[in-house]
């Protein structure tokens, strides 16, 4: 910046030179033309050095100079693609190595502007002595010119017309120049908003630098801490799927127990209702049966109230047997012993063998009794009262049996009490049969139902059992249901709260990834205007330098054709020698002539 802005002061002091040069060139009315075409083509090959240098100067920098917009949606993109500022380095770097060459260049317009110094010092002085040559050669030509006026004047008109010619085209020219100027002048305006642009994007730029480092650190701790929510988020979410399966997996085991229990239950209200009904047929027979041994019970009765008329017929025969012994006794006594010992031998023999037959009948009768006891020792549990008096009639029997075997010599008059007796004990037998039979139904069926009460009862108690531990279970299932729907419904309320937090997440995510996106396409598009915008900058850089190049040639041709004129001036010069010109020529290098404003302005 400082060395534009002694590029800026030094073109300054230049154009305040020129003025002064104006100036000496308007008091020195007898200045030499060649000498002020010299000195003045000199200055405008400065300045034409200088329009190039600065136009160069221009042209880098408009190379380099890129609008603040343009620069930030470069460093935009540079951003997202994580690139570095290299480009913007290379260019400062080229900006600061066009800075040194235009320094140089300076220098070397510093050391030939001192140089042209001394030789418009050293050409003054040729002029002083020229001049003073001249005044002298004017007093000696002024005759001569009066001579040849005439042709000096009718040549000067010829002179004059090139002259006029020569200024149209001059002041094309400088038209040009002025124009040139203008637009170096612009150009150095532009150079130097650029140069405070550049400084200013330089600083932007590392300030934007150093906060995009700070922001991309931020944004690195946010991706990982980002990361590592998301890792946890998804590890607690697969935590929760895990237990909401293994949840849902028991709630399929316990339903299918619960179904296995429903229709256990179902089983069992079926066998509970079917052992009702049993119950019910089994308490019909249970009565049934009551009623039957209540039908026996009534029949012992009637059997043990004959029994009891039986003993007391039996006891009244005995008695009048007694009585018939006793009177038969006092009829033997009066007998002889020899009758009476074969009537005793035979009846005794007679008694023998009934006594044989007896106790045939009561073993037999023994036997009957045995197996009578033992199915009454069967039928205690029930039928107590029918076994007392079934024993009481055995014992009667057995006394009747004993009191017969005493009366062995009675006997034959029983025969016919006997055949009663046996008669009744058939009916007795028959009836005891019957009671027996009656009563081993009775027990059968008691035992059958018993059997099945028992049964019954037991599957009654395995059934309580059963539907305690299954209430158990149930209540235990239940409980674990209830739980396990607990955990499921905090386990849906977690994944439910950390779907909407991954929803939050991804929605903010994916607003931050549209912005991102936005910001990268409005990136890409700033990026794209700034490169064409470079493109048409380049382009106009080209024009311009186009422009440049044939201005340059211009102010080259027209240098030529100057410097042709002025060769024809001093060639008219030479020839004719008359004073007469010198004195015209001196009266049109006065202030107010059009050749010293001509040269005033190529000044």
């Amino acid at each position: 910046m400082l060395h534009l802005m002694s590029l800026v002061h030094y073109y300054i002091h230049l154009r305040g030179d020129g003025e002064r040069r104006e100036e000496r060139a308007d008091t020195h009315l007898s200045r030499d033309p060649e000498q002020t075409l010299s000195t003045d083509a000199d200055s405008a090959l400065v300045e034409s050095d200088l329009m190039s240098d600065v136009d160069g100067v221009r042209v880098t920098q408009t190379d380099s100079a890129v609008p603040e917009d343009s620069l930030s949606e470069a460093e935009e993109k540079n951003q997202t693609d994580e690139v570095s500022g290299a480009p913007v380095d290379s260019e400062s770097s080229n900006l600061e190595d066009r800075v040194r060459e235009l320094e140089e260049l300076l220098c070397e317009a510093h050391r030939e502007c001192e140089r042209k110094n001394k030789d418009r010092e050293r050409a003054e002085e040729a002029y002083r002595i020229l001049q003073s040559q001249y005044e002298e050669t004017l007093k000696q030509w002024d005759e001569l010119l009066m001579v040849c006026l005439p042709e000096a004047e009718r040549k000067y008109e010829q002179a004059m017309e090139t002259n006029a010619q020569l200024e149209k085209e001059k002041s094309n020219l400088m038209s040009r120049v002025d124009t040139m100027q203008g637009s170096m002048q612009q150009l150095g305006h532009i150079l130097c908003e650029t140069r405070t642009e550049c400084v200013e994007a330089k600083r932007k730029y590392e300030v934007e630098r150093k906060l995009h480092k700070y922001v991309q650190a931020e944004l690195n701790k946010k991706k990982e801490n980002r990361r590592e929510n998301l890792r946890s988020l998804r590890e607690s979410v697969a935590e929760a799927t895990e237990k909401y399966e293994e949840a849902m997996v028991f709630i399929d085991q316990l339903e299918d127990e619960n179904s296995k229990l429903k229709s256990d239950v179902e089983t069992l209200q079926d066998s509970v209702q079917e052992l009702d009904r049993e119950l019910s047929v089994s308490r019909i027979t249970c009565k049934e049966t009551t009623r039957e041994c209540d039908g026996a019970k009534q029949e012992l009765r009637i059997l043990q109230s004959e029994c009891s008329e039986m003993k007391e017929i039996l006891l009244k025969e005995r008695e009048q047997e007694l009585e018939a012994h006793n009177i038969r006794a006092s009829q033997y006594d009066q007998m002889t012993l020899t009758h009476n010992e074969k009537l005793l031998k035979i009846s005794l023999a007679e008694a023998e063998a009934r006594y044989e037959q007896e106790k045939e009948t009561n073993t037999h009768l023994e036997k009957e009794k045995s197996d009578l006891m033992s199915q009454v020792e069967k039928l205690k549990g029930t039928v107590e009262g029918l076994g007392e008096l079934l024993s009481e009639k055995h014992s009667q029997c057995a006394e009747a049996l004993l009191e017969c075997s005493k009366t062995k010599s009675i006997q034959a008059t029983i025969k016919s009490k006997e055949k009663t007796l046996e008669q009744e004990k058939e009916s007795l037998k028959v009836s005891l049969l019957e009671a027996e039979t009656k009563y081993s139904e009775v027990m059968k069926t008691n035992t059958k139902l018993e059997y099945q009460n028992s049964t019954l009862l037991f599957d009654l108690v395995g059934l309580q059992d059963l539907m305690r531990d299954m209430k158990r279970e149930l209540s235990e299932t239940k409980r674990t249901c209830n739980t396990a729907l607990r955990e499921c419904e905090q386990g849906r309320e977690t994944s439910s709260i950390l779907q909407s937090q991954c929803d939050q997440m991804k929605e903010t995510l994916s607003d931050k990834e549209k912005s991102h996106m936005v910001a990268l396409a409005e990136a890409v598009e700033k990026y794209n205007q700034a490169m064409e915008s470079n493109a048409q900058l380049e382009n106009e850089k080209s024009d311009l330098m186009d422009q440049v190049h044939k201005l340059q040639s211009r102010v080259q041709q027209l240098e030529e054709e100057l410097s042709g004129t002025c060769r024809k001036c001093e060639e008219i010069t030479e020839n004719y020698h008359i004073g007469g010109v010198y004195s015209l020529i001196n009266n049109r290098l006065s202030p107010g002539s059009v050749f010293n404003t001509w040269v005033r302005k190529v000044m």
